[in-house]
Order: structure tokens, then C-alpha cells, then sequence
């Protein structure tokens, strides 16, 4: 309701966050090969409208109490050399939260959540957003983080429509693969009589259109299978969902918001290399798990110790949080 929601953005005003932007990093972004040439191997320097894609994603931040410095991760040892440079040019009101962004060299090809792991041990903020410096978000940081303060979700995530397909595109000789997201049925619509999307939806299903066309995905758990002749779905997840609609018409936004407990996994798992490719899918899939998340958690310590000469268990605990996408522009 109205009230809910006005206390949620209460507390995201209140709320004090940590902020990473992404650059070069998997799947998450560094673009395709021409772009890579045209940009000197920093894509995140691409002017758009003549400012360069970094400082947009740096202005959404503005909006946050963000705790300093933003980390701006980069793969690949010259890549973070030019955008150091760049970003040592910055005027002093441009940087979010009043202090300069601090840019970490990673090794190049590092994923989105390799990344994260690099610098775990200084992500300590209750939620922690992350963001593509490849991509211009559409949607307010601050509704996201008031989404995801008032579902209290283990993590959030922007969604936005793809642009209707062009002739050109049509003549591709290999278009892009497509996301697949399972998001609730609007009450009382008929199957394929609505492409309608609540800006706050929770999200049911989730597959990466990489991981999907090679039947990849975190510790080989397919969720579409190589050539895309089925996409899987747990019992107890369609249980809990009642009505899902599959949209092949969406794709991730780049942008993320992660609980303490996302990051736990992301460090517990090493097989977890991409958020949009790994992490959404997983914990998506996994939502409806008795004790979620910590029932993850829980299984992930106890392997760890039977791998270590320990016992291993079943999974137990109360019912928990749940995983949440928004649409962006």
C-alpha cells in the first residue's frame, strides 16, 4: 500500500549503501570486439550524447547515501590504467559520495561476481548496489533500493523491454540469445493477452541468454539446455508460483542490489562467476527452498566440511526472503 511503500523510501533515504561499478567484467559488460577496438579496451570511456558511459552510471549513484569511496572494478590492467586517469580528472562535485571512485585493477575476463569476490573482504554495508559502467540505467536507484529495503530481498534487480527488432536486425546473421524471465501472471489475464509488467514484481524464473544457448550456469545446473529445446522449472517453484508468464521480451539492466546474504554465497560459491548469468538464476531457482537463504548457505558449509572429512546433511529452517525485479527504462 501507499503507507508501505512511503516508509520503504524512508528507509532507503536512510539507509547507507556501498556502491560498485563494473568495467570489463564477463558477460557483465566490455561489449563486442568492435566496440572493444573503438574504445582502446575501455568501453566504459564510449561517449554517449558526449559524456563518456562511466560517469553515468557514477551520476545514477548521486542519488544514494553512499558510503566512500565507489569501487570501480575493472578487468584488465590497461583498461583500468585509462579510466584511472579519467577518473582522476573528475571534478570533486561528481563524485558520489564525496569522495573519489577508487579503481581496482582485476585480471582481464574476471565475471561480474569474481569481481565482487576480489574485494569481499571490503563490501561490509548491509546492501551493496551494483552497477555496469557499459550501461545507461533507466530506472531511480533510489525506488530500487526502496524495493528492495521493503521485501527485505535477498537480492534485487533491474529488467528492462529489449527494442523492437529493426530490418537490419532481422538480416543479422546471429542475433543475440534471449533472456528468459518468469515473472506472476497478472490476476485474471488470459495466457499471451498482456505484455503487462508491475514495476515491482517478483521474479520467478530466471535464465541468462548465454548460459542458455550453451547450456551453462552455475555448478551445472542447466536451466535451459544447450539449443534451447526445454527450459526447466522446479516442482516446488511452480507450486509456490501458482501463474508465471515466461517473457523472452526482457533482458537484465545491469543492475543489482545484494544482501548480506547474496554476498555470503557469492564468496561461499566459488562456481558462481556472473551475477546476470549465475547468481539471479540461482537464487531464483532456489527461492522457494525451506529456510531461504540460509538454508544455501547452510548446504554450502556442510559440503565444504564433508569435503573436509565432515558429515554432510538435509536442508531445514523456516521459510525466509525472496528475490526481486523491477523494470527500468
Amino acid at each position: 500500500n501507499a503507507r508501505a511503500r512511503s516508509n520503504a523510501r524512508r528507509g532507503a533515504r536512510a539507509m547507507s549503501v556501498q556502491a560498485v561499478v563494473l568495467a570489463n567484467c564477463g558477460a557483465e559488460g566490455g561489449g563486442g570486439l568492435e566496440l572493444v577496438s573503438a574504445c582502446r579496451g575501455a568501453p566504459a570511456l564510449l561517449p554517449v550524447g558526449t559524456v563518456p558511459l562511466v560517469e553515468y552510471a557514477l551520476r545514477a549513484l548521486g542519488g544514494l547515501r553512499v558510503e566512500s569511496p565507489v569501487l570501480l572494478l575493472v578487468g584488465g590492467a590497461a583498461a583500468a590504467q585509462r579510466l584511472g586517469e579519467h577518473v582522476a580528472a573528475l571534478a570533486a562535485d561528481e563524485w558520489p559520495g564525496g569522495a573519489r571512485p577508487e579503481v581496482v585493477a582485476l585480471p582481464e575476463g574476471v565475471g561480474s561476481a569474481e569481481a565482487l569476490r576480489h574485494v569481499s573482504d571490503r563490501l561490509t554495508a548491509k546492501a551493496v548496489v551494483v552497477l555496469s559502467a557499459e550501461a545507461i540505467l533507466g530506472a531511480p536507484l533510489r525506488e530500487v533500493l526502496a524495493m528492495h529495503v521493503a521485501r527485505e530481498a535477498t537480492l534485487s534487480a533491474v529488467f528492462a523491454r529489449k527494442a523492437k527488432a529493426t530490418a537490419k536486425d532481422a538480416k543479422a546473421k546471429q542475433p543475440a540469445p534471449s533472456d528468459y524471465v518468469g515473472l506472476p501472471a497478472p490476476k485474471g489475464a488470459k495466457a499471451g493477452t498482456s505484455n503487462a509488467l508491475e514495476p515491482q514484481a517478483q521474479l520467478i524464473f530466471a535464465a541468462a541468454g548465454h548460459s542458455a544457448a550453451t547450456g551453462g550456469g552455475e555448478g551445472g545446473e542447466s536451466a535451459a539446455p544447450a539449443g534451447l529445446t526445454e527450459l526447466r522449472l522446479r516442482r516446488v517453484a511452480c507450486r509456490a508460483a501458482g501463474a508465471m508468464r515466461l517473457r523472452a521480451d526482457l533482458f537484465d539492466a545491469r543492475c543489482h542490489v545484494l544482501s548480506r546474504d547474496a554476498l555470503a554465497l557469492i564468496e561461499a560459491k566459488p562456481g558462481i562467476k556472473g551475477l546476470r548469468e549465475d547468481l539471479v538464476p540461482y537464487l531464483a531457482r532456489h527461492q522457494s527452498d525451506a529456510g531461504f537463504p540460509a538454508s544455501l548457505l547452510a548446504a554450502v558449509h556442510r559440503k565444504a566440511a564433508a569435503a573436509a572429512g565432515g558429515k554432510d546433511g538435509g536442508v531445514e529452517g523456516a521459510a525466509g526472503g525472496g528475490t526481486d525485479g523491477g523494470e527500468g527504462g
